[in-house]
């Protein structure tokens, strides 16, 4: 396997475990916390909005987009991406773990992303380093 497909597969892992962290979110609001009594006025914050594009959508745009472009600053900006969005799954993962330390699903499956993002940047610095 060469480092664009691993590369690919890490982007993709990223935003499925993304993915799953806001279904077990969903979950524990059911049975643990209290709903909201009152709906959004005005539909969905925009803040869940630019969460969601962050975290799960570009993700999986830069996956698709890393099979078709290998031009030197798309490389450089996977990296700086993959760079932001490791400082953002890593301080989640240390928030979650200081908020609720026995929801060890939620902290191993942040854990995990957290490492593929580490993991991510090792592969596209190599990548990027290739041509």
């Amino acid at each position: 396997m060469n480092n664009q497909q691993k590369i690919l597969i890490s982007w993709v892992l990223i935003a499925l475990g993304i993915a799953i962290h806001s279904t077990l979110e969903v979950g524990e609001s059911i049975f643990f916390k209290p709903l909201p009594t009152e709906p959004f006025s005005n539909g969905v914050p925009i803040a869940i909005h630019i969460i969601h594009i962050v975290a799960m959508i570009l993700p999986m745009i830069m996956a698709f987009l890393t099979l078709f472009y290998e031009r030197k600053g798309f490389r450089i900006f996977s990296l700086m991406y993959a760079f932001l969005l490791a400082l953002l799954n890593i301080s989640h993962v240390i928030e979650t773990f200081m908020v609720s330390s026995t929801n060890l699903s939620q902290v191993i499956l942040l854990s995990f992303v957290a490492i593929i993002n580490i993991v991510l940047i090792v592969l596209i610095n190599k990548w990027r380093k290739e041509v």
